[in-house]
């Protein structure tokens, strides 16, 4: 694998991102406008104020983003970090080092510990 490859995947999951963002930022069918299991029971999903959050970074306001939902928030803005980081590497590509193998169960259990904690400020908010 060419170090140059080790740059695809925050690019990648950046553009991803961002056409994400522009059809939540647009919504041309309508689509998003609330949460199927809090109409249902009343009760947030973890993701919940994502659209909202999203929204509040297209607009710049990174204070309503974080109220809305800090999980939702804290990825967009990574990913956007990490997309500039990685377009901003491209020409030092040759010099770039592969990292060690991250623990998997380490990034899962700090995955679902940032889901919780997510969702247990939603349900707080919500009270």
């Amino acid at each position: 694998m060419r170090r140059r490859d080790l740059l695809v995947a925050p690019v990648a999951a950046a553009a991803i991102g961002a056409a994400a963002a522009a059809l939540i930022g647009f919504n041309p069918l309508g689509l998003f406008h609330s949460c199927p299991l809090r109409i249902v029971t009343g009760i947030p999903c973890p993701a919940c104020g994502g659209t909202a959050a999203v929204k509040a970074l297209l607009r710049g306001d990174v204070r309503d983003a974080v109220i809305a939902s800090p999980l939702v928030a804290l990825v967009a803005v990574g990913l956007g970090v990490a997309a500039v980081a990685a377009l901003l590497a491209i020409p030092w590509a040759h010099t770039i080092q592969r990292l060690p193998r991250p623990r998997s169960r380490l990034l899962l259990w700090s995955a679902i510990g940032l889901i919780a904690a997510n969702w247990i400020y939603l349900l707080i908010q919500l009270s």
